[in-house]
């Protein structure tokens, strides 16, 4: 049996600020396909680059 665990109140927010932070990119850039390829891939070194570029300059704004 999987063992489930629930998630802290600051694992939901960070969840949050990180979808936030898709949809804003997705909306700025007018793109979705390399939105979705600069989050999701976890190999990708330039992918790594362009997420960190698009999260942590907004990030900020959905803590708030």
């Amino acid at each position: 049996m999987l063992a489930t665990r629930r998630r802290s109140a600051a694992e939901k927010l960070a969840l949050r600020a990180a979808s936030l932070t898709v949809l804003d990119a997705w909306e700025q850039s007018g793109n979705l396909c390399p939105v979705m390829q600069a989050f999701y891939s976890g190999v990708d070194g330039h992918a790594q680059e362009q997420r960190r570029k698009l999260i942590y300059p907004r990030m900020h704004l959905f803590l708030l």
